[in-house]
């Protein structure tokens, strides 16, 4: 079933389209989203329905050697130029191994002193290599999304720096809108100027993870109390360890939405729920975060030992996760919990996540055993390990 046609017959209103056709899970039931079957629209309706007149979209400028380059440095008189090349041509303002920021209203914004044509050449360059489908290798489509970028980054008065990441970010919603409906001529205009402004919309709470400062204050305040009062068990074994950072896995698990631990309809289901702007982006993207782990108990209980091995499982997750949850299930419960976590109500997060492992992995947290080893077992079971090395060696030497 078409689900524009869907939605039309269904839902009065975008905010029953949001509560019941999205977070009831309807529309999945009713149309099959993975078979380009009407997402571009369905983002379109809940990001831009309502939002006014969008700017148009500029063209980007030919920008030349000479354009936008950082001062030279002056030589001091008296003092030759040797004609020795400087390694670092662009002076920097403050020590690099300072404060990582300055701070701005309790912000941290981070220097950023590349020039636009900086910025060009590194956007080429990470949309040459975008892998999301076969049409980013087309050159009409680079040079689109290149100009959606640029369009972007000078609309930024706060902060006109580009990360490693936005791209396949905005390649995400170019390919839906793509696939909903190919652009023609006459409506092309009018497509970019959408895919933009989603990508604006999507991108105001999504700075946030691409500033380091504020993820390692969300991994503190934010992530690891969710975790820990869910299930100390895996709070344990995750964030336990103070000589060792999570950031190596937490980058790239939110800057990018889950696009490379999850399958590819299994994350747009996310981003459906993510796009209604319900709950705040950071904290739904902790309560996923936690669902994920939760759903995957026995995984880490059985198979992380240490910290190599737990970076080691966060980084191929897609492949080393033994059972998937259904991703509406997985969305309400992630809702759940940020409705909890905002009234501070710990009791009910907890209950929700021990039924949850009761019913999935029959484990129950109040007889689960506290993961403590007696040090009088280490030691016999080490010295029964020297004697069984040293009876196989003996009789080797016997037997020559």
């Amino acid at each position: 079933m078409d689900l524009k046609q869907l939605t039309i017959d269904k839902y009065e209103t975008r905010e029953e389209l949001i509560l019941n056709g999205i977070w009831k899970g309807e529309i999945y039931k009713n149309v099959d989203l993975s078979t380009r079957n009407g997402r571009g629209w369905l983002w379109k309706t809940l990001v831009i329905d309502g939002e006014g007149d969008m700017e148009e979209i500029v063209e980007v400028p030919t920008l030349t050697e000479d354009h936008e380059q950082s001062p030279q440095p002056k030589v001091p008189k008296g003092q030759k130029d040797r004609g020795i090349r400087r390694l670092t041509p662009i002076d920097v303002k403050r020590h690099p191994l300072s404060s990582t920021g300055i701070k701005q209203d309790d912000r941290a914004v981070e220097d950023d002193d590349t020039t636009m044509k900086e910025k060009l050449e590194i956007i080429d360059l990470d949309l040459s290599r975008l892998m999301l489908d076969d049409i980013f290798q087309e050159k009409e489509v680079h040079n689109e999304m290149r100009k959606i970028m640029y369009n972007y980054l000078i609309r930024r008065s706060d902060d006109c720096s580009y990360k490693q990441g936005y791209h396949e970010l905005l390649g995400m919603i170019y390919l839906q809108l793509h696939e909903d409906k190919q652009m023609s001529m006459e409506n092309k205009g009018t497509e970019l100027k959408n895919i933009l402004f989603i990508f604006e919309k999507l991108m105001k709470p999504m700075a946030f993870f691409y500033n380091e400062n504020q993820l390692i204050k969300w991994e503190n305040k934010v992530f690891q109390p969710l975790l820990r009062t869910c299930c100390p068990k895996l709070y344990g074994i995750i964030c336990c360890d103070d000589n060792h950072t999570n950031l190596l896995w937490l980058l790239r698990w939110t800057r990018l939405l889950f696009m490379r631990e999850l399958p590819r309809d299994y994350t747009l289901v996310i981003w459906d729920h993510l796009l209604t702007f319900l709950y705040p982006a950071d904290t739904f993207v902790a309560c996923v975060v936690v669902v994920l782990l939760l759903n995957n108990y026995k995984v880490f209980t059985e198979e992380v030992e240490d910290h190599d091995d737990l970076v080691e499982l966060m980084l191929h997750f897609n492949s080393r996760m033994r059972s998937m949850i259904d991703c509406v299930e997985l969305c309400k419960m992630a809702g759940k919990l940020c409705e909890y976590w905002y009234v501070q109500d710990a009791q009910s997060m907890k209950t929700l996540s021990d039924n949850f492992l009761k019913i999935k992995f029959n484990v129950d947290r109040d007889f689960e055993p506290d993961g403590t080893v007696d040090p009088n077992r280490i030691r016999i079971e080490e010295k029964l390990r020297r004697r069984v090395k040293q009876t196989l060696l003996t009789s080797s030497k016997d037997s020559k």
